[in-house]
């Protein structure tokens, strides 16, 4: 994932085994890790690990993780432990709904949701052989899309709306 670090782009990438971020120059030189050491020894579950602090406002910053609140201090630096919620560092390539459908469509989450599966009179199935999860009506927050699926939807969403005559 391509990120802004103090000014310089870098790209960001997760080790599972080590549950540690690592960042890379534009050269492909290792510029940082993102150490999670001070809590190692505390168990974290899946998708999750501690972070040192400063890079936590980085992380939520470019949504790739979410602060959970727990605080631990080892040396100087606090630690935080954090659930990564980026797609591309888990959850098989899949990404909240909610924000493509506000980048992309220029719809709120609960608009933009109803051209999914044409479940909502006046709608269409939009969404038709494309990968969705958590197509749960009553929570439309917690839908996600599948990254490769991201154009195609778009696509479609585009044509309905200039086949109608409509400006989206």
């Amino acid at each position: 994932m391509e990120i802004v670090w103090e000014g310089r782009p870098m790209t960001l990438h997760y080790s599972e085994d080590d549950r540690a971020f690592v960042m890379y120059d534009e050269d492909g030189e290792l510029y940082e890790r993102l150490d999670p050491r001070g809590c190692s020894d505390k168990p974290a579950e899946h998708n999750m690990c501690w972070l040192d602090s400063r890079f936590v406002g980085l992380l939520v910053q470019h949504e790739v993780v979410v602060e959970t609140g727990h605080v631990c201090e080892y040396g100087q630096t606090a630690g935080h432990l954090v659930r990564i919620i980026h797609p591309e560092f888990h959850d098989g390539g899949y990404s909240r709904f909610g924000n493509f459908s506000r980048q992309r469509l220029g719809q709120q989450c609960q608009y933009g949701s109803r051209y999914i599966d044409g479940k909502i009179e006046g709608y269409p199935d939009l969404g038709r052989g494309l990968r969705f999860q958590n197509m749960d009506r009553s929570d439309y927050h917690s839908i996600r899309i599948h990254r490769d699926d991201m154009d195609e939807f778009e696509r479609r969403y585009r044509a309905y709306h200039a086949a109608r005559g409509d400006q989206n």
